[in-house]
């Protein structure tokens, strides 16, 4: 079934936008029906500024939105579940997007390349960021995990020039190297999990921490402790007497 310059494909059980012409620029509106958005169906679109999704888009599939460079607007509906690899890389243009509670996957280098993305809330069920998820929004200065986050991946942050904080919750057990690289204005990190708080994430800062003036990071670590055994680890941070705060998680 052809829709203007949509390709739409049935199946038995979805109805998916395959293939968009690059002819097609503005506000694109996608038709009631869609229930998913295929691999690469908007890929290098670099026309379209805006695209309203309807209800019933139940995922998003890899690199549907990449290259789409003056894409300053979407509309993610409720019931999205999957955001799938290079969903938004490099949707240069746009500055917020709001995910709905009902994605539980972000996949790698989702907003890569998103320079001009400035802040993001992760859905509570979300429970791994993915390799390259946000590396190179250089104007990301805020982003809140989910507290159920288990997992952050390789680069998952790095080159976010802007990101000055971050809390890591207690569920965060697995962090892949040089997740804050470049990351040269953070100046707090909040570590709720103590077996990161003593593991290599701290103490071998060149893996994780490439080209990021540590010694101005502010560690916020559980308020209990094991203060002597902290100092190994922050080390390479600063004096703990001057940069560590004791914090209880409630």
């Amino acid at each position: 079934m052809r829709k203007s310059w949509l390709t739409i494909k049935n199946h038995v059980t979805e109805v998916s936008l395959e293939k968009c012409s690059r002819v097609a620029d503005g506000n694109v509106v996608i038709p009631d029906g869609v229930t998913k958005i295929g691999d690469s169906a908007f890929n290098c679109c670099n026309k379209i500024t805006s695209i309203q999704l309807p209800e019933g888009v139940i995922r998003i599939d890899n690199h549907a939105f990449e290259n789409c460079t003056s894409l300053e607007s979407i509309n993610i509906p409720n019931g999205v579940v999957i955001i799938g690899d290079h969903a938004f890389e490099n949707c240069t243009s746009l500055e917020s997007i709001s995910i709905p509670n009902s994605v539980i996957h972000i996949g790698a280098a989702a907003f890569r390349g998103c320079k001009k993305l400035k802040s993001l809330k992760v859905p509570y069920q979300v429970r791994e960021i993915s390799s390259y998820t946000f590396d190179g929004c250089k104007c990301l200065t805020e982003i809140e995990l989910s507290q159920d986050t288990e997992e952050i991946g390789r680069l998952a942050f790095a080159r976010c020039e802007s990101l000055t904080k971050i809390e890591l919750p207690e569920t965060v057990s697995t962090i892949g190297m040089g997740v804050f690289d470049y990351c040269t204005s953070l100046d707090e990190i909040t570590i709720m999990n103590e077996e990161i708080v003593f593991s290599d994430f701290l103490k071998k800062k060149e893996d994780y921490f490439f080209d990021v003036d540590v010694e101005k990071i502010t560690l916020v670590v559980p308020e209990d402790i094991d203060r002597f055994r902290l100092r190994e680890y922050v080390e390479a941070f600063s004096p703990v007497e001057r940069r560590v705060e004791y914090w209880r998680y409630e």
